[in-house]
Order: structure tokens, then C-alpha cells, then sequence
């Protein structure tokens, strides 16, 4: 059975903390862990746009300030009371996983979204990122469209945003874990469907994590 190296994945977290304090940049760098697959293409039959391009829809998980401004700009948005009725119906989590390509979910609720949607959540594979206070919502939501379209066209990614350079190493770490357990079982080889699995920062390189079999 294979295994995430946790070595592996400890240091390469405390080199990129210390390198964005180093860096200190104006503003709060975010922390990625991307996937690169193999053998695997879940993309077949997607519907293109008028250039050519996948069509991707984006979901804003959101806290009621989110939920207010996803509602001004028009962006797809599910508040958190909704969050638990989705979790219990079956039928409402299929019928998402079929309407989104990707998550956004806000950065002060998502502990809470991971609890409630858990089980949810092990049955549809997609994008989760996290939406920061402060950030443009517009620009985030365009930023995962054209990362996921840009993947698809190239080679398959699966990109999940676990947290930022602010965070403790151990909160990291724990987040990291859960983007691939709650990726990997979905895959039809589990892990022999990952060419590679890596971890980067906003600004900084990507830092490659071992996998073990």
C-alpha cells in the first residue's frame, strides 16, 4: 500500500515558511499541494467554449460575507446552513458534483466545511481552494478557471489549496494529508493513477513529496 513520506512532507512545509518569511511579501502567501495523473481522464465528453477551451464552473462555499458579495458579482455560492442539507442527501451531492468543476471555500469556516461535508465530499473529486478575506473573489474564481483549464489542456493536475504561509506546520501537514485521502481513493488505481505529487507557495518554487509503495 502506498504512503505520502510524512519526512518528506514536514520539511518541505518548514522550507517554505521559511522562505516566505524571508521573502516577507506585502501579501499572504498562499499554499498549494498539486497532483499530476496518469492513465486517468475524467475530462472526456466536456463541453467547450466558443474558442475552444473547457467550460468550467466554480462554487463559492461561503460564510455570509462571501455569500453577500458571490450574490453582487453573480458567482454560484452556497452558504454554510446549506452545507448540512447537502451533506445528508445524496441525490443534492450528486447533482453538485455534475454542476462544478471546482470549490471555493472561505478560509474562516472551512475546518467546519471539511466536518460537515466529509462523507459528502469522498463521493465527488474536485478542485477545493481556499477564498481569503481580502481577496478579489472576481479574480479569484477566473485564477481556478483558468488553472483548471490550462491543466486539462496540457497534462491532468488536480491543485488543492491547503492553507498559508501564517499557519502552524502541523495544521499544514494535517490539511495536505486530507487533500489526498480525500483525493486519491476516487482515482481508479489510487495512487497508481499519481505520476508525481508536489507542494508550492504562491511565490516560491514547488517542492516535490515522496511517495513510497
Amino acid at each position: 500500500m502506498a504512503k505520502l513520506s510524512r519526512d518528506s512532507l514536514r520539511k518541505s512545509i518548514h522550507t517554505i515558511i521559511e522562505t516566505a518569511e524571508k521573502a516577507n511579501a506585502d501579501y499572504l502567501e498562499t499554499i498549494s499541494v498539486k497532483f499530476t495523473l496518469k492513465n486517468y481522464d475524467p475530462n472526456k465528453n466536456r463541453p467547450l467554449n466558443s474558442k475552444g477551451d473547457p467550460i468550467i464552473h466554480v462554487c463559492v462555499l461561503g460564510d455570509q460575507e462571501h455569500c453577500e458579495e458571490a450574490a453582487k458579482f453573480n458567482v454560484p455560492f452556497i452558504n454554510f446552513d446549506e452545507l448540512g442539507t447537502l451533506n445528508r442527501n445524496t441525490r443534492l451531492m450528486k447533482q453538485l458534483s455534475r454542476r462544478f468543476d471546482a470549490f471555493l471555500a472561505s478560509d474562516t469556516i472551512m475546518d467546519e466545511i471539511r466536518s460537515i461535508l466529509g462523507p459528502g465530499l469522498s463521493k465527488i473529486s474536485k478542485t477545493l481552494g481556499v477564498l481569503i478575506h481580502g481577496e478579489c473573489m472576481t479574480e479569484k474564481v477566473e485564477e481556478m478557471k483558468l488553472k483548471i483549464c490550462e491543466d486539462i489542456k496540457k497534462v491532468l493536475f488536480v491543485t488543492a489549496e491547503i492553507g498559508h504561509v501564517k499557519m502552524t506546520p502541523e495544521k499544514l501537514e494535517e490539511n495536505v494529508l486530507w487533500a489526498a485521502n480525500y483525493l486519491v481513493p476516487r482515482l481508479k488505481k489510487n495512487w497508481r493513477n499519481v505520476k508525481s505529487l508536489c507542494i508550492t507557495s504562491t511565490s516560491g518554487p514547488a517542492y516535490p513529496l515522496e511517495v513510497t509503495f
